[in-house]
């Protein structure tokens, strides 16, 4: 995979890119980076060339001055495509991501192929699912106290359980990425405090889900804990275009829970004629 920076509206933004052929856009999710995807890109690059930034406030990417609501990170998609001078792609995106794709094929139809929303927030009902310790931490407002002591024991503690298929181990791998790429300065840790509050679980689209024109993929997790499988069913009554396939042996982390399966799935969607 190609790895380097480009200049997107004023900032520095972090790319991996890999492939050729027509584009695809992946979006990773909350407390992620483009590498998030790397269980994917090796075959997706097989077919397509694969785009996956390190969205704003997150990775390697800008962490200051910036706004970082979804709204703005769709904007900001917009603003990279034209950079890289990408005309028409496919999106998928991941939770938050997932969320943020959505709202790139409402805001920009013209311009996008094919959607795919994997364990995708962005509906009302969303927050209502979360575990009640979950609801409860974003009730009282403990962004800023989580982001000083989340790290590795909080991961491995929490994010297992809420992540993954029970049957399902969490990769060291992912958990030094999360950290290298989210967690090591204050800096970080306080780009994830201000992209917690603003970003997740925020702005609903149920209402412009009929906008959506592209031919759609919904993906949703049997065991999700974050994005409950009934979101995505949802989506697909919403989407008029849409298709729902649920992976029965994965939780929140498809990507990397069923790396093979999915992309698969991907290929097959992405492939399809318009």
């Amino acid at each position: 995979m190609k790895s380097y920076f480009v200049r997107v509206s004023g900032r520095d933004i972090h790319v991996v890119e890999k492939g050729s052929g027509p584009t695809v856009i992946l979006i990773h999710g909350w407390l992620c980076w483009g590498r998030f995807w790397k269980k994917n890109i090796p075959e997706l690059a097989k077919h397509f060339r694969i785009i996956a930034p390190d969205l704003p406030g997150h990775g390697l990417s800008a962490k200051e001055g910036i706004e970082f609501t979804t709204d703005a990170q769709v904007d900001f998609i917009a603003a990279l495509c034209d950079t890289l001078d990408i005309k028409r792609f496919s999106v998928a995106g991941h939770s938050m991501g997932g969320e943020i794709a959505a709202k790139v094929a409402i805001q920009y139809p013209e311009r996008v192929r094919h959607l795919a929303l994997i364990c995708a927030a962005g509906l009302s009902d969303g927050p209502n699912h979360l575990p009640f310790y979950v609801r409860l931490s974003r009730r009282l407002e403990l962004e800023r106290l989580l982001g000083k002591l989340f790290g590795e024991t909080m991961i491995r503690t929490f994010a297992r359980s809420l992540m993954f298929h029970p049957q399902s181990a969490m990769p060291d791998e992912l958990v030094r990425d999360i950290i290298a790429a989210n967690l090591r300065t204050l800096k970080d840790r306080d780009a994830m405090v201000r992209v917690t509050r603003t970003g997740l679980f925020r702005d609903f689209i149920n209402n412009r889900c009929t906008e959506i024109i592209a031919p759609t993929l919904v993906i949703s997790g049997l065991a999700d804990k974050v994005v409950s499988p009934q979101i995505g069913y949802q989506y697909e009554k919403l989407i008029p275009s849409a298709e729902h396939l649920v992976f029965a042996r994965s939780g929140h982390m498809v990507p990397w829970e069923e790396p093979e399966a999915l992309s698969a799935a991907l290929i097959e969607h992405f492939t399809r004629r318009v």
